[in-house]
């Protein structure tokens, strides 16, 4: 009488193996950039926010207004900004200012904020800028990569910004 064989041998093993080795390999790094892209994105509605700030204080008062005019810190102008505790985690510096040096608020807010390289798992930290200007009645922000990022900085991080978010500012008047 003819017996079935009911097991798999080697082989068939083998090749099972290499297959998912193969799926495993392709899928992993593509996984790696949208974990990192989604910590990224964790941080955008919170400058949104800023920025949203940022032109209702220009509507009130004529000029943008750094962190501490627009209620973002009560301890002074050179204090850190108080973020939602939700996105310390993968910032280590934050900042909320007015045409750079400037105290007049005139041109735009410069909102910054240095992302983790550490704590959102690659290797560099890199900074994520939002400015929001306000061009004969019209309130323009650009979000993107901040103009002294290096090209090479540049180039590497762009992956993980939203594509609503990959331009390079230049913080000029």
């Amino acid at each position: 009488m003819y017996n079935k064989q009911r097991a798999f041998n080697l082989l068939e093993i083998m090749v099972v193996i290499g297959i998912m080795g193969v799926i495993v390999g392709v899928a992993a790094p593509s996984y790696d950039v949208y974990r990192v892209r989604g910590r990224v994105a964790t941080v955008l509605p919170v400058m949104q926010n800023y920025a949203e700030l940022g032109r209702e204080y220009y509507e009130t008062n004529g000029k943008f207004g750094n962190a501490y005019w627009i209620g973002l810190n009560t301890s002074g102008q050179t204090a850190p900004v108080l973020n939602p505790t939700s996105i310390n985690k993968y910032t280590s510096a934050q900042s909320v200012g007015v045409d750079g040096a400037s105290t007049t608020g005139s041109c735009y807010n410069n909102i910054r904020f240095t992302l983790s390289g550490t704590a959102l798992g690659i290797a560099q930290d890199f900074d994520i800028q939002m400015l929001v200007r306000n061009v004969n009645g019209q309130y323009q922000i650009t979000c993107g990569i901040p103009f002294d990022q290096t090209a090479t900085t540049y180039a590497a991080v762009l992956q993980y910004f939203p594509e609503s978010c990959q331009q390079q500012n230049v913080s000029t008047c």
